[in-house]
């Protein structure tokens, strides 16, 4: 149980970040790493990863920024398979995400080159999970919100200082100092990113769904904050458009589905819930798009 854990007596830990090249849990194209001893940052390292698949844009390249010629000459997974593992074994690893997003990551990354599973020899503890657990009234729980409310500045979606920020938030929680006391300057592969993510685009209105998508017809609302990749409202919303999801921002009674993600209106809620309408959690209305 998250209770259970003495986080103090947590030391030493490995932060771990993942980025993807797409939805394929395997298309690792980014891999951050800090490794603290004592509480201390003393050593990180950053990877570039050759996914050898396409990039999806806009819930993968336009949040991170890495696009097929930032891996091209990179080495692919089974090329820093090494390196991760000497990070990883034996390891309290740490990172920031739901349903053990970035070890399976690895996971499936591992199986896909026909490799020995590295996530198996380290224990894994999600700080959103903790988070959850320990500060019940964060107005978010997501890496960016909580690394802001701790004081903690840094660039989103890039995996070195994901992971940089994602020991911060864990070190808030074990009762210290949030800022992490950098011991090391990172190695060779810790070089700072000549590239950014694509700004957040405004919302669209209007947003009509595809007539030729599988979900034509069906009017959305949502509601709420969400996961990675998902975290982008309007980059979501154009997606549901492809699947024929014609997205609107208030309940009405054309509204087939309400989808609740964390910090939803209760008023919409309450709307939908009177007029009869279909309302999903997150993880219900992605398992319901991919059935």
């Amino acid at each position: 149980m998250l209770s259970m854990i003495d986080l103090g007596a947590v030391q030493n830990f490995t932060s771990v970040d993942i980025e993807l090249a797409n939805n394929d849990l395997h298309s690792i194209c980014e891999i951050g790493i800090a490794r603290f001893r004592a509480g201390n940052l003393v050593e990180t390292w950053r990877a570039l990863v050759d996914p050898e698949c396409e990039y999806e844009r806009i819930y993968h390249s336009d949040l991170h920024g890495i696009r097929t010629q930032h891996t091209e000459d990179a080495p692919n997974f089974h090329g820093v398979y090494g390196v991760l593992d000497r990070f990883l074994d034996g390891e309290v690893c740490i990172y920031h995400a739901l349903n053990e997003f970035d070890p399976v990551c690895i996971r499936e990354a591992s199986r896909r080159y026909s490799l020995p599973d590295v996530t198996q020899s380290a224990s894994w503890l999600s700080t959103l999970h903790l988070s959850r657990e320990y500060w019940p009234d964060a107005a978010s729980h997501k890496l960016v919100n909580l690394a802001e409310m701790i004081g903690h500045d840094y660039q989103p979606h890039n995996a070195l200082e994901d992971a940089i920020a994602c020991a911060a938030v864990f070190r808030a929680l074990s009762g210290v100092s949030p800022v992490p006391s950098i011991a090391a300057s990172g190695n060779a592969s810790d070089r700072p990113r000549t590239f950014r993510r694509v700004a957040p685009r405004k919302r669209k209105s209007g947003l009509k769904g595809s007539e030729e998508g599988r979900f034509a017809g069906t009017f959305i609302v949502i509601s709420g904050n969400f996961a990675q990749p998902w975290d982008d409202r309007s980059c979501f919303e154009e997606h549901l458009c492809t699947l024929g999801f014609t997205p609107r921002g208030s309940i009405s009674g054309k509204t087939n589905i309400l989808v609740i993600g964390e910090g939803y209106g209760p008023k919409k809620y309450e709307q939908a819930s009177d007029r009869g309408i279909t309302i999903m959690s997150e993880s219900e209305f992605l398992e319901h798009i991919n059935s």
